[in-house]
């Protein structure tokens, strides 16, 4: 049986204990494992209808929780965390309990991933369940939750004591800020990182918990998701070594074995990196608009195609995001979230959601690149995504051109299907420039070349 990604819950959640209580007890018996399941099943489980067997087959499973949380060591001692958490209760300071351990189940124990598959489902309206959180994090990122098991349901129920998450899958992003103490802009590559610097980092991000990771494994998710590339031979020198020297990884070297070379390195995790790396990616997927994106989609179209140009890659990107929104705001479109930053794609591309609030309710999905041209595979990438993610629209926004065959393909989905194609490319980007108004002349074309095509296969 595969073991899940996430802690073990069973007859942990703060409906069945007191979290304070637990760790009282815990602290009281220290090394006894025995007496600590003794006093919770006296404690927690003594009345329940059942026989003495179960009941104390319940005490132990809260005492597996406890452990599989990370605030209690096999041999029945607090953690670090532990201890941190049982002084907040001896000070009574509730709220500062469940807010810290909240923080602890975000950046420790892969809370993270289940806020992102909330936000995921959120985004394409659909009802939250159980079981489609557990496909999400299997599909998205490799985590194995186990169809009976409580690891989603006593997780969410912690999230929500701290105020993260409502009864019905809501996220408070002011609430999920303010516990991390930490915002998107801390996320760039001002940290004077390489591009295979960044990626690494970025996908040790995604990595399902727990730590230690290979670091052959991490690159190799680089290359995944991101297209980096690695020379794996000089990849010790030129990312793993700098990233150690900076604070936010730790490493131990592989063991030879005879014949083979040595193996990878493994690679920790370290509290600055989960603080300023994995939190401001957290607070991106949950689709807080950072205030200074936010003033540069005020700024003249003008000036970001400007930072286009620019040999600074965040600037290129933090641009190319605000050129979709600036564009997309002028037909009065809501901003739903953003599935690819342009940030971190070194200023070439960025995806993007909308939705129109008129009375035809319709989903618009953006894609925003800035590359000299689009090929066939970026509009074939995009149909595919379309069911997924419930778009009515999609529209391809290039500082370039698009190839014969790209504008081909879109013309047979839109002989085929009830999808719209709308294609924007560098001219009329220029033209939009020089004159707001004209984003009307270009979706008009785009839209009798639409009507065009639709009117051929109802013939």
């Amino acid at each position: 049986m595969s073991k899940s990604g996430l802690p073990f819950g069973a007859e942990f959640s703060h409906q069945q204990i007191d979290l304070s209580t637990l760790l009282r007890i815990a602290k009281e018996t220290e090394g006894q494992i025995d007496e600590l399941e003794r006093k919770i099943k006296e404690l927690y489980f003594a009345n329940r209808s059942i026989s003495d067997a179960n009941k104390s087959k319940l005490a132990m499973n809260t005492r597996i929780a406890l452990q599989s949380y990370k605030l209690l060591t096999e041999d029945g001692y607090l953690t670090e965390m532990g201890k941190e958490l049982y002084e907040y209760s001896e000070q009574k300071l509730q709220d500062k309990l469940h807010e810290r351990f909240a923080q602890h189940i975000l950046t420790n124990l892969g809370g993270h991933f289940l806020i992102e598959a909330i936000r995921h489902l959120n985004i394409r309206g659909e009802k939250i369940t159980r079981e489609k959180i557990a496909h999400y994090l299997q599909e998205y990122h490799q985590i194995h939750v186990p169809n009976n098991g409580r690891h989603i349901s006593t997780m969410k129920l912690w999230l929500e004591k701290a105020g993260i998450l409502t009864k019905h899958y809501g996220i408070n992003e002011d609430r999920l800020k303010e516990i991390l103490g930490i915002g998107y802009e801390t996320l760039s590559v001002s940290y004077g990182l390489t591009e295979q610097q960044r990626d690494f980092l970025r996908a040790l991000a995604t990595m399902p918990p727990p730590p230690p990771y290979s670091s052959v494994d991490v690159a190799k998710k680089a290359i995944d998701l991101y297209g980096t590339k690695f020379d794996m031979a000089f990849i010790p020198k030129e990312v793993l070594y700098p990233l150690q020297e900076k604070g936010l990884i730790t490493l131990q070297r592989g063991t030879k074995e005879k014949g083979r070379g040595s193996k990878p390195f493994k690679v920790f995790p370290t509290e600055k990196f989960k603080k300023e790396i994995l939190g401001p990616i957290l607070d991106d997927l949950v689709g807080k608009l950072d205030p200074t994106l936010k003033n540069l989609t005020q700024r003249p179209l003008k000036e970001i195609l400007d930072d286009l140009e620019s040999a600074d890659k965040n600037k290129k990107g933090v641009a190319l995001e605000a050129l979709a929104l600036n564009i997309m705001s002028q037909l009065g479109l809501k901003f739903l979230g953003t599935r690819v930053r342009a940030v971190d794609t070194g200023g070439a591309e960025v995806d993007l959601l909308f939705e129109s609030p008129r009375l035809v309710y319709s989903r618009w999905q953006v894609q925003c690149k800035n590359t000299r041209k689009v090929g066939i595979e970026d509009i074939v990438r995009e149909v595919g995504l379309q069911p997924l993610l419930k778009s009515n629209v999609i529209v391809f926004i290039t500082t370039g051109s698009f190839a014969k065959q790209a504008k081909k393909f879109a013309e047979k989905i839109m002989r085929h299907t009830n999808l719209v194609i709308v294609l924007i490319e560098g001219k009329d980007i220029k033209a939009i420039a020089k004159n707001p108004s004209q984003i009307f002349k270009v979706m008009h074309k785009n839209s009798e070349w639409a009507r065009s095509l639709k009117g051929a296969f109802q013939e």
